[in-house]
């Protein structure tokens, strides 16, 4: 991958790059077979668009069969509904039936669903992770707000023993699950007359009960009317999409991954704990959640001796899309290539880029072990800067195809360049001109580096056109890194520009409070730990969640450790980001940083490192 030469704290004149010869093979890791729970799918009831409230604990019973479904041994588990996405179980290779079942199936209601769900039969052979569809003898009993008097909830009084149960509340409806067969009343005070109503009926399961009150002739009116939610059309259970690419190093090398989902207050919505092999999944909450935007944690244990990382999308639309990598152009496939320096007697930098890849040097001893690395080989050329005695002179020369190591006649380097020389906002300025004919890859060329005290410099590139350059710009203002890359059909007339601002109170993550103006897309803010658990944290929110009273929930379950404390991650960087083509629904978006190692996209950022 093509890295913009960093100037970070100084220029350096040496380009790092990913070579395929540098990639070593996956180690190979060892799959113990394990049950975790992908999802449940609960019941619908007849004609109706009611989503199931779901929570209490449920009983697991794990049960490993023969060929004849002759049960060998049992499992028996339980655990919390809300988080049952969460739950594993490591098991031998074998054939199970698994059941799944609420525990409150007595009760004759409760405000939560009762179900039960089996697969029978099933082969584990790995980590795998299981859906199930669940059903339930339960009816459900709704009313809306409207039709009853404030701080009063109505109740169902069971019949034949007179237990009262009281309803709950969800999305303006006052609620119950009532057992198939369950006979009683449902007793409340109407809304605008005060009247007390009683209305009795019967339960039969899978049917929803949805209390209306009309009135005719000055009487009160209970009939059962259809159900709709009316103007609730965000209720799903849906958080956010999830897509991970199955080439993703992190993902592959994690004792284990966590997407977990917050409210604005930092309310857990929703959890999953990733399965090695999936690449897409749906992360749900438990319960319909009608906020717009909601934070999405995306949590990594690494295998080896990294630091657990967890990355946080603050604020971002609810269905929005996750992917495991940031979008850049394709690259093409590269071959080495080793050029060999002739017919020079000295000069003041040489620099040669391949399509792919430059490097620059500043004496013929430098050049000894020049080597451009990586090249594409489609009949493009390499492209040789000269400067000696102050002038500065190019060329081109051929690569036949499959060549391996290229003699670099100096003494042919004699074209003189075309120039352009750009003002910058401040005296200390650094630029880096690429460009490229192939606009649908990635790699291109790299021209010219240069860099000034005076606010003003000339960039040298050749005369021969090329569709499209790419312009990288670097330089510092009142304490702040100013990072830019221009990208189009010609290089621009002047160092391009942010006006975004910002400024930051707090030092950690338990005090950090960002403030901002001017136009950007998004915020990105680093965090590190300096004392307690080792620990990196990420966060990044768009400018339209306007974030700034961050509120973050416990990951301490998630990391296996007690104790963390947010006073401890130290704010090491904040920066505000905007680039070409930004979608805030679909994320990972890019770090600051990117601008310099992805950057084929008009990009602006200012950053400030703590």
């Amino acid at each position: 991958m093509k890295r913009y030469l960093s100037y970070i704290p100084v220029l350096l004149l040496i380009l790092n790059g990913c070579s395929p010869s540098d990639k070593k093979p996956d180690p190979v890791i060892p799959v113990t077979p394990e049950i975790t729970i992908q999802n449940i799918t609960y019941p619908t009831f007849t004609n109706s668009t009611w989503t199931n409230v779901v929570g209490g604990s449920v009983i697991i019973q794990i049960d490993n069969t023969d060929a004849g479904g002759t049960v060998l041994s049992t499992i028996k588990d339980s655990t919390d509904v809300a988080s049952i996405v969460s739950y594993s179980k490591v098991v031998k290779k074998g054939t199970y039936n698994i059941t799944l079942t609420s525990k409150n199936q007595t009760a004759v209601a409760d405000t939560f669903i009762r179900f039960n769900a089996k697969l029978t039969g099933y082969s584990v052979e790995n980590k795998q992770a299981v859906s199930f569809i669940a059903t339930t003898t339960d009816g459900l009993i709704t009313i809306s707000q409207g039709f009853i008097q404030p701080n009063l909830t109505p109740v169902f009084k069971a019949q034949p023993d007179g237990k009262e149960y009281k309803m709950g509340i969800k999305n303006g409806f006052y609620y119950l699950y009532v057992k198939d067969g369950a006979k009683g009343d449902i007793i409340f005070k109407e809304a605008t007359t005060g009247q007390s109503v009683v209305k009795n009926l019967t339960i039969a399961a899978l049917s929803q009960y949805n209390v209306a009150v009309t009135t005719q002739s000055g009487s009160l009116q209970v009939t059962f009317a259809p159900f709709n939610y009316v103007n609730v059309s965000a209720e799903t259970t849906t958080l956010v999409n999830v897509n991970v690419n199955p080439d993703d190093y992190y993902f592959n090398h994690s004792s284990s991954a966590y997407f977990v989902a917050t409210d604005e207050n930092g309310s857990i919505l929703g959890q999953a704990k990733y399965v090695l092999g999936t690449t897409k999944f749906k992360l749900v909450s438990a319960t319909p959640y009608l906020g717009s935007r909601l934070n999405v944690f995306v949590i990594i244990n690494p295998l080896d001796n990294t630091k657990p990382n967890i990355t946080g999308y603050l604020q971002v639309k609810k269905g929005s899309t996750y992917n495991s990598f940031y979008s850049v152009l394709p690259q093409q496939t590269k071959v080495p290539i080793k050029p060999y320096i002739k017919n020079t007697s000295g000069f003041d930098q040489l620099l040669i880029s391949t399509n792919a890849y430059g490097v620059i040097a500043s004496s013929i001893a430098d050049s000894v072990n020049f080597q451009p690395d990586v090249f594409i080989d489609n009949g493009e050329k390499l492209y040789v800067q000269l400067l000696k005695n102050n002038k500065y002179t190019y060329n081109f020369f051929d690569v036949p195809l499959g060549t391996a190591g290229i003699n670099v006649d100096v003494s042919k380097v004699t074209k003189i360049p075309a120039e352009k020389t750009l003002a910058g906002p401040v005296s200390d300025i650094a630029l880096q001109l690429y460009a490229k004919n192939d606009i649908v890859h990635f790699d291109s060329y790299l021209l010219d580096v240069q860099q000034t005290h005076t606010g003003s410099l000339t960039l040298r590139y050749p005369k021969e056109p090329f569709k499209e350059y790419e312009l990288y710009s670097y330089y510092l203002k009142s304490g702040f890194e100013y990072e830019e890359v221009s990208t189009g059909p010609s290089i621009p007339d002047a160092v391009p520009t942010f006006d975004a601002t910002f400024n930051v109170s707090g030092t950690s993550l338990s005090n950090f409070v960002p403030s901002f103006s001017g136009t950007f897309d998004y915020y990105h803010a680093s965090f590190e730990n300096t004392t307690g658990t080792d620990l990196k944290v990420e966060l990044y929110s768009p400018s339209a969640g306007n974030y700034t009273k961050v509120k973050l929930p416990s990951f301490n379950k998630f990391l296996g450790v007690t104790g963390l404390r947010l006073a401890d991650q130290k704010l090491i960087s904040f920066g505000l980001v905007q680039y070409q083509g930004f979608d805030e629904k679909v994320f990972n978006y890019k770090p600051a940083n990117a601008i310099r190692s992805a950057p084929d996209f008009n990009a602006k950022s200012v950053r400030k490192v703590y």
